[in-house]
């Protein structure tokens, strides 16, 4: 999700100006969001994806299969929400859990996966009601900032085009699915934009469509593999004057490590609270944070810190409940430090 460091395209707006901050205002509750989305899309690409065209050289499903956690799929953005999900309604829960892994299972084994798809896909809206209220979820603010996800996070509609390029077959398909739930969130925002923002946006789709045209990759791709950058990203420039919110957490290197000690604190309490499920989850949405927003700048101007982080973040990812509490310590002194470090 690094794309969201990059400033708008199309307007030079400060954050300031905005009314909504969606990324700062529930990040928890979009990162969770998004993550509900990818699921679904996903599930839609391999509902009607032929097999073969869903597993890589050795056999497992590009993206869905916990040999791939590392790089996301609906395994890991389950994790982002499970506990919630559960604590919400536990029956709701245990079926979602097991479509997704009858989901994965199917993928992996390179099997006709549209039955399990169907379910993930019929059962993401109930999940989508017991996770968020209707007064938040449906504030033009939030629905852009699902919408940025979808275009700019890692594995997103500008990332998936290059990985297309590169022969990931599910990449192109599950983006295509992206693109068309962008549109279907578009038409909710569409009323609020001036004639020139709805003729911007409607040129700039048209230009993701000619990317996406189909599910099916075409035959010939673009020689220039991030030829869907440019588009995603003037079209979330376009959303923040549309929605009137800021969309790019990044912008502001102060304010977002303020959004990362906060859910990571959040996280941290939860585990002390008992809560170990949800606090491991909720470590996990203040990493992705960190990864999308502070890291790598963090990493130049405050590199012992970034290291400390990094250490921190491992036992998070890579433990269980236990390490994850102990490495709260280090993790919260080291993410105070890095605020200070990028505040101005």
């Amino acid at each position: 999700m690094a794309a969201l460091l990059l400033a708008p395209t199309v307007a030079d707006a400060q954050s300031s100006g905005y009314a909504g901050a969606p990324f700062r205002e529930h990040p928890i509750e979009v990162a969770q969001m998004a993550a509900l989305e990818r699921i679904e899309v996903t599930a839609r690409a391999l509902a009607v994806a032929a097999v073969s065209d869903e597993a890589d050289e050795d056999g497992a499903a590009d993206g869905s299969g916990e040999e791939h956690e590392g790089a996301g799929g609906p395994l890991v953005d389950f994790g982002l929400l499970r506990a919630n999900l559960a604590a919400a309604s536990p029956e709701l829960e245990k079926q979602l859990a097991a479509a997704i892994d009858a989901l994965v299972e199917a993928a992996e084994d390179r099997k006709d996966a549209a039955e399990a798809a169907e379910e993930v896909i019929r059962l993401t809206p109930a999940a989508r009601g017991k996770l968020m209220t209707d007064a938040v979820a449906d504030t033009p603010s939030f629905q852009a900032a699902l919408m940025a996800s979808l275009l700019l996070d890692e594995g997103g509609i500008a990332e998936g085009y290059e990985e297309a390029t590169q022969g990931k077959a599910s990449a192109y398909a599950t983006n295509y699915f992206a693109l068309q739930r962008v549109k279907s969130l578009w038409e909710g925002l569409a009323g609020r934009a001036s004639p020139q923002q709805a003729a911007e946006v409607a040129a700039t789709i048209a230009i993701l469509d000619g990317l996406f045209p189909s599910q099916e990759t075409p035959e010939r791709l673009s020689p220039d593999p991030e030829q869907a950058e440019a588009p995603a990203q003037q079209l979330v420039g376009l959303l923040e004057g549309v929605a009137d919110a800021e969309l790019y957490l990044g912008r502001d290197l102060a304010a977002a490590a303020t959004v990362v000690c906060d859910v990571a604190a959040k996280g941290c309490a939860s585990l002390e609270a008992g809560k170990e499920a949800l606090g491991v989850e909720e470590l996990r949405i203040a990493a992705g944070y960190y990864d999308q927003t502070v890291r790598d700048t963090l990493g130049m101007m405050a590199p012992e810190t970034a290291a400390a982080i990094a250490e921190a973040l491992e036992e998070v990812d890579e433990g269980g409940a236990d390490e994850a509490a102990e490495a709260c310590s280090p993790l919260l002194e080291g993410l105070a430090e890095g605020r200070a470090a990028l505040t101005p």
